[in-house]
C-alpha cells in the first residue's frame, strides 16, 4: 500500500511538471533566462535590438498567442558581435552578422524537442535555413522583415 501511494505521488508530480512545461511561454522563459532582452530595444540603433514576435508568414496572419514565435537581437558594439536567439518549437541562438542588409547566423545551436505542430516544424526548418544561408533583413520602427527563398516573415517589436 505504501509503495503504491509513493508511485501515485510521483506520477502526480510528473504530470504537474509536464503540464507546466507545456504551458510555459517561450517569451516568459526568454525574460527569465535573458533579462537583457527586456530593455534592449533601441530604435536609434543601426541594427534591430530587442525581442520581436512573429506577426505574419507570407502575408498570412500568424496566431502565436499561446506559443509566440520570437527572434531577439543584442548587439555589443565594443566587441563587434550580434547575438541572435529566439524560439519556434525549439530555442535557438548563435552569433549573427548583418552585412549589406543580409543577416547570417553561422554555427547556430538549438534544443531538439519534439513539436507535434507540423506548421511550426516547417517554419522552424525554413527559418534555420534562411539564417544559416543569409536572409534579407529590413527593419523600420518596430517592424522587422526576414526574407528568404521567396518567403517573408514579419515580426513586431515587443513592448
Amino acid at each position: 500500500m505504501k509503495q503504491s501511494m509513493s508511485f501515485l505521488i510521483l506520477a502526480a508530480l510528473l504530470a504537474l511538471a509536464l503540464y507546466g512545461c507545456a504551458k510555459a511561454s517561450p517569451a516568459r522563459l526568454a525574460d527569465d533566462r535573458y533579462p537583457e532582452y527586456a530593455d534592449a530595444a533601441d530604435k536609434k540603433a543601426p541594427l534591430p535590438q530587442g525581442r520581436f514576435f512573429l506577426q505574419s508568414v507570407d502575408g498570412l496572419e500568424f496566431d502565436g498567442k499561446e506559443r509566440p514565435v520570437e527572434i531577439a537581437f543584442v548587439q555589443d558594439a565594443a566587441k563587434g558581435t550580434l547575438r541572435v536567439s529566439g524560439s519556434v518549437c525549439n530555442r535557438f541562438a548563435g552569433q549573427g552578422r548583418l552585412e549589406q542588409g543580409r543577416l547570417t547566423v553561422k554555427q547556430m545551436v538549438a534544443t531538439k524537442m519534439f513539436c507535434a505542430d507540423q506548421e511550426r516544424n516547417a517554419l522552424e526548418s525554413a527559418l534555420f535555413q534562411y539564417l544559416e544561408q543569409g536572409a534579407e533583413l529590413f527593419h523600420e520602427g518596430g517592424m522587422l522583415v526576414l526574407r528568404g527563398k521567396g518567403r517573408e516573415l514579419h515580426y513586431r517589436l515587443a513592448r
